[in-house]
């Protein structure tokens, strides 16, 4: 009756953990869940991409296969070009530009610590100075001025179809999207769009000093997502059998009141295991 017993406690066990959700690339649960309002979050994270696309991407990570990095070029094209989304109240960032009329014509006005700032929580990239922004920056007033052309994109991508989800149990959110580059200098009735597939961008949500941020953790093809997954679920199944395994030989422990169990000695016939003698 004992033998008995036991097997059908490693039966259950066994049972209720041969399923779990498998994560994206490098995602790893987080201990600490921070709690942030997901309707703000997702319009930040689309108004966030939408700039992304249009003035920091290039045909060059297009044309690469390997996952999107954004250089400290594409950071500079990114800032100068914050004044477009000063009337996008879902930007994080909107704030930072500030257009003056000038002798000149327009200019716009960046606080360089405000954009280190920014660059560091969406980029992760720390007291930030690309050398093309000597052209540009004021030490005096520690700004960025810039004619407003110059932070007119030189190459247009947009987005369809566009998908915003949280991954369970993690501070990461995944932008799903068409990926779609229109030519903006062809003549209006020459214009065509032109289909890249289906990308993602996952974002961590981050809290520092209480404030709450996105910063980027990936973009990148999902093209061969079907293999991916394929194997993250074999990977997943794996990790969930072994840990069925170790929460079996704990119970075993609490019932035999053996301490000398280990998950070497289970072996299964089918869906029951036993102890090797």
């Amino acid at each position: 009756m004992r033998k008995i017993f036991i097997i059908l406690i490693c039966t259950i066990l066994l049972a209720g953990n041969l399923f779990g959700c498998t994560k994206a690339d490098n995602i790893k649960e987080n201990t600490d869940l921070i709690t942030y309002d997901k309707e703000l979050i997702y319009k930040q994270a689309e108004a966030l991409t939408n700039h992304i696309l249009s003035n920091a991407l290039k045909i060059t990570h297009i044309n690469s296969n390997d996952k999107i990095t954004f250089s400290s070029r594409d950071i500079f094209d990114f800032v100068v070009t914050l004044f477009i989304y000063k009337e996008d109240f879902d930007h994080p960032y909107n704030n930072i530009p500030e257009i003056k009329t000038e002798d000149h014509g327009l200019f716009v006005h960046y606080n360089f610590d405000d954009i280190q700032r920014a660059v560091e929580e969406l980029f992760g990239v720390p007291d930030w100075f690309d050398p093309f922004l000597e052209n540009f920056h004021d030490e005096e007033s520690n700004k960025i001025i810039s004619f407003i052309e110059k932070g007119m994109p030189g190459q247009h991508f947009t987005y369809e179809d566009i998908e915003i989800t949280s991954l369970t149990d993690t501070n990461y959110i995944e932008v799903k999207l068409k990926l779609n580059r229109l030519n903006r200098y062809a003549e209006e009735e020459e214009k065509e769009i032109e289909n890249y597939g289906l990308y993602k961008v996952v974002y961590e949500v981050m809290n520092e000093n209480d404030k709450i941020f996105l910063r980027i953790h990936s973009f990148e093809s999902i093209k061969d997502e079907d293999e991916a997954t394929k194997i993250s679920n074999e990977l997943q199944k794996e990790e969930n059998q072994k840990q069925a395994l170790n929460e079996i030989r704990d119970e075993l422990k609490m019932l035999t009141g053996l301490d000398d169990i280990e998950t070497s000695m289970l072996y299964d016939v089918g869906d029951i295991y036993y102890i090797k003698a």
